[in-house]
Order: C-alpha cells, then sequence, then structure tokens
C-alpha cells in the first residue's frame, strides 16, 4: 500500500479545517500536517513542513491565496498546491493554475468526493473510477449549481447544445412543462415561432459562451400556448479546467410588472406629470431589481459556508461515528453549533433590516441610563468573542430618550464590527452635550479603507475580504435614524471610532 502523502490546510473558517481534517483522514490517503489561516501561514507551514501538498483557500485576511500561492511554490519547490474556495469568479480558475496550481476545486463539491478530487489534480487515479461513475459525479456537481425547489423562479440546466438536462418546480409552474415533458428537450421550444426562425436561442447561447452571461426581458410562450414576458439570465458553466459543460438559466415571469409599466407609459403619453413619475417609479424597479440581485448574491455567499458545514460535519457524524475519535466529535458537533449560530444571526439581520425599510420596526423610546446598558452590552458580546477586551467610558448620570432594546443592537453591532475588523484596544466612550448623547465605539485598528468609506452604511457595504452580511451598519444608522439621530465613521488620533447620537434625556 503506497504511503498516505502529506498535506498543509490553509482556510481562514476553522470549522472547515475541522470537515477537511477529518474526511481526509478517514480516506486515508492525506495525512494532515499542518493547518493555517491566512497566506502567511501557508507559507511558513509549507516552508516548514515541505508537505506533498498544500490545500489553499483563496479569500483571506491579510495575504490572500493567490497572492501566497507563488511565495509557497518558492519556500517548498517539492510541494504541489490545489486551490480550494468558494468564489466563483469564471476566470478564477486559470489565474490559479497561471500561478502554478496543480487543480482548482470548488467548496461546492461534496465533501465526500475531496480526497479524491485532490488525488486527481495531482496525477492519482480515483477510486472506482469507472466512467458510469465520474458521468454521475459530473452531473451531481452540476445540479448542486442550482437552487433547488424555488417556485417564483425557473430555474434549470442546458448541456452545450442548449438542451435541458434539469428541470426545477419554479420551471414547472411558470411554463407549464413537467419534468417528462422537458428534460431532453431543446430550449427553443419556450420561443415564439418568429424568435425561432430568428435563431433568437442559438445567439444567446453563443452570447453566454462568449461574455460568460445573456440577459434580456423578452415574450417566451407555455406549454397551452399563451405568451408571458419573462426576465431571462443565462449563465455558461465552466468546470475547473474552463470547459464548458452546460448553461445556467434563471426565468422570471415579470408580466404583470410589464403590463403596469405599459400602463403607466400610456397614461404618461397624455399627462405631462405622470410622465414624470412614470420616470421616477421605473428607476425605482430598477434599484429595486439590483438591491434583489445584491441581495441574493450576499446572503448565497454567506449561507455557503455555514451550510456545507453543517451539512458535511453531519455526514461524517452519521456515517463514521464509530470510527472518529471523541475530540474529532466534539469538534465536529461545536463546528455545527457555531455555524449554526451564524446562520440564525444571518437571519436575524435579513429580518431586521426588512422590517426598518418597510417601517414595521416600533421604536419604544423612555429615558435609559446609558452605563449599565453599556456594561450588560458588553457582557452580551463578549459571551461570542471571549478574547474581545472592552473598555467603557461613561459617567453614571448620562441618559438618553432611547429605546433600550434598540440601543443594545446598535451598540452590539458595533462592537462585533470591532471585534471581526478593528484591532485592540477597544474601548466606548459615552458623554452629553448640546441636549444630545454621543456613543462611540472605538478600536486601534487599520481603519475602514478609502473606497469603502463613503457607502460604509449603506446596505451590502462590503470590503473585499470582509466576511457577513453587510446589513450591521445598514441596521446601526436606521435604527439611530429613526429615533430621531443618526450614525457616522471617523478617524481620530489613530483610532477608527463608529458612533451615534441620540436625544439627551
Amino acid at each position: 500500500m503506497s504511503r498516505a502523502r502529506t498535506i498543509v490546510v490553509v482556510d481562514d473558517a476553522p470549522e472547515v479545517r475541522a470537515l477537511v481534517r477529518a474526511q481526509l483522514r478517514l480516506s486515508g490517503r492525506f495525512t494532515v500536517v499542518g493547518e493555517g489561516a491566512s497566506g502567511t501561514d501557508a507559507v511558513e507551514l509549507a516552508a516548514g513542513h515541505q508537505p506533498d501538498v498544500v490545500l489553499l483557500d483563496v479569500s483571506m485576511p491579510g495575504m490572500d491565496g493567490l497572492e501566497a500561492l507563488p511565495k509557497i511554490l518558492a519556500a517548498a519547490p517539492g510541494s504541489k498546491v490545489v486551490v480550494y474556495t468558494a468564489l466563483e469568479d469564471g476566470g478564477l480558475a486559470d489565474r490559479a493554475l497561471g500561478l502554478g496550481a496543480v487543480g482548482f476545486i470548488a467548496k461546492t463539491v461534496p465533501i465526500g468526493e475531496l480526497a479524491d478530487r485532490i488525488a486527481t489534480a495531482l496525477g492519482t487515479p480515483r477510486t472506482g473510477g469507472r466512467p458510469e461513475e465520474q458521468t454521475r459525479l459530473r452531473e451531481e456537481e452540476l445540479f448542486r449549481l442550482l437552487v433547488e425547489g424555488v417556485g417564483d423562479y425557473a430555474i434549470f440546466m442546458l448541456d452545450p447544445g442548449g438542451h435541458i438536462a434539469s428541470w426545477n418546480l419554479g420551471a414547472q409552474r411558470i411554463k407549464g412543462y413537467s419534468s417528462q415533458d422537458a428534460l431532453g428537450r431543446h430550449f427553443r421550444m419556450f420561443y415564439t415561432p418568429d424568435a425561432q426562425r430568428a435563431a433568437r436561442p442559438e445567439h444567446e447561447l453563443e452570447v453566454a459562451r462568449r461574455d460568460g452571461s445573456y440577459e434580456e426581458e423578452g415574450w417566451r410562450v407555455r406549454k397551452d400556448g399563451t405568451q408571458f414576458r419573462a426576465n431571462v439570465v443565462i449563465t455558461a458553466i465552466r468546470d475547473a479546467t474552463g470547459e464548458l459543460v452546460g448553461f445556467a438559466k434563471v426565468t422570471r415571469d415579470v408580466t404583470e410588472r410589464y403590463e403596469m409599466l405599459q400602463e403607466q407609459q400610456r397614461a404618461a403619453a397624455k399627462l405631462g406629470q405622470a410622465n414624470a413619475r412614470l420616470a421616477a417609479a421605473n428607476r425605482n424597479l430598477v434599484a429595486a431589481a439590483e438591491d434583489m440581485t445584491q441581495f441574493l448574491a450576499v446572503t448565497a455567499h454567506e449561507l455557503r459556508t455555514p451550510i456545507r458545514v453543517v451539512t458535511g460535519a453531519a455526514d461524517l457524524l452519521a456515517g463514521h461515528w464509530t470510527e472518529l475519535a471523541d475530540p474529532e466529535r466534539a469538534e465536529l458537533l461545536e463546528s455545527m453549533r457555531t455555524s449554526g449560530a451564524r446562520l440564525r444571526r444571518l437571519l436575524d439581520d435579513l429580518l431586521t433590516a426588512a422590517r426598518l425599510e418597510s417601517g414595521a420596526v416600533e421604536i419604544r423610546s423612555r429615558p435609559t441610563g446609558v452605563r449599565q446598558l453599556l456594561l450588560d452590552t458588553v457582557a452580551l458580546v463578549l459571551a461570542a468573542h471571549p478574547d474581545l477586551v472592552v473598555a467603557v467610558d461613561c459617567e453614571p448620570e448620562v441618559s438618553a430618550v432611547v429605546d433600550p432594546e434598540r440601543l443594545e443592537q446598535m451598540i452590539a453591532n458595533y462592537l462585533t464590527n470591532a471585534a471581526r475588523y478593528g484591532g485592540p484596544p477597544v474601548r466606548i466612550e459615552a458623554a452629553t452635550a448640546n441636549g444630545q448623547v454621543v456613543v462611540a465605539v472605538c478600536d486601534r485598528g487599520p481603519g475602514v479603507p478609502a473606497e469603502l468609506a463613503p457607502r460604509l452604511f449603506e446596505k451590502f457595504a462590503r470590503g473585499p475580504e470582509d466576511r457577513g452580511t453587510g446589513l450591521g451598519l445598514f441596521i446601526v444608522r436606521q435604527l439611530a435614524r429613526a429615533h430621531g439621530g443618526d450614525a457616522w465613521y471617523e478617524r481620530r488620533d489613530g483610532e477608527s471610532c463608529f458612533a451615534v447620537r441620540l436625544s439627551a434625556s
């Protein structure tokens, strides 16, 4: 039996490292000799261990994976690097391979296949590598790129020639075809006769193949012959080598919106004032569509890692309970717990943001002692971030007219932000001046990048390396303004300060 290959695992999520370590050990094909959380760690571990393989994440704090990759190869010339990432930039695989990686594995790959995927990248034959098994795994990977069971969107896969390879419930509801009706047929059947004669379906695939994606709004045909207005996005799907494996197609029925716009335009032709209102409504619709796209992208990104950890850990525990050591079982269970907490925080942020925008958040203001509230909030945040050290500078007599629960939420968001991105020491100062109370959370971290600062409190504002929904600071400002105050960020005396202004009592 050949020896197990040595491997260094580098990922900034400890729960992902635990999941990978357990799976690789169970495979019997790899021995994890080191773990790190940044590109700097990767270079040091590669130099120290000279492993056979470095499994390298891309998006990490400080030095990212692509920046570290050539340095790893220089420090350990005999090592090979396999990139393992949740990012889905179409050119990322080419960039990684161009820098010297021997493989590129998406984190959407089932964890049970990881050892085989690494071995394949290293040139080792797969176990059970029969052609029909490889075909099955490839199909499963394609299916995992889709959102299953969505009722308001038709989401399905096409093979490279445009034939339907998968079908979801939304597609059946919108287009009227069952999966038995649709699978294997060319997607031109959804187009009007004129569009078919003009080879419109083939043109759209060619544009998506060339540019990566294609989007339009136009008329489509249901099974019963009726037409509906559709917003359509076609995205080219390529494997790790850059080969086209098919297309993802998302269709939304926007007939009601389209008819409403048509009616508005007819009214606008008669009334100049109505024309102005229509233009404003159209701008709002475009902004809403952009917000929805951003919402889906951010939410999908944030859900991906905790869901992967929970499902992967559950599969390992269910399938290999007796083979796992007690510490491994405990670590996997803890990973499930922390990932579940992360999902819960995401849901709380999304619900709060939605209620704020709709005006459904009720503010129950009353005179409130600020110092004790700050102390209670610090204790709450320390439960999730035990390494955080916070000093509170607030006189006992400082009092604000505020909803205590909402002020606690605002300060907790600031403190969580400091724990993630700031640097010690962290302090909270609160004082009364000119009938107002100003509370600021300050730290000695590097501060906010200049390009991010102007939109810092906007919805979904996030830096390239940030982890989170991008809603925390948006929620703070909306809550502050609901109290008649405001929230802002400033850099002063080497500190990053996030402040909120409220009425004094």
